[in-house]
């Protein structure tokens, strides 16, 4: 089945447009020995970061990591 336009378009509103879109040109950040253009060069020493966390909408942070490790 061919992808028309309006499919295309309804597709990208119901799921992630992100991903299906974006994924793809991943492949032409890396050259042929499998590294990252990005780490190449006198610049690739890497910067430090600030990383801020917010757990919004009143959902503590034990519902995101689990009290015990194995099967659910």
């Amino acid at each position: 089945m061919p992808l028309s336009r309006r499919r295309f378009l309804r597709n990208m509103s119901m799921t992630g447009a992100a991903v299906r879109i974006g994924l793809p040109p991943l492949a032409a950040m890396f050259n042929s020995n499998g590294t990252a253009y990005a780490a190449t060069g006198a610049d690739a020493a890497v910067q430090p970061r600030f990383v801020f966390w917010f757990n919004g909408n009143g959902i503590p942070e034990r519902y995101w990591i689990p009290r015990e490790i194995g099967v659910d």
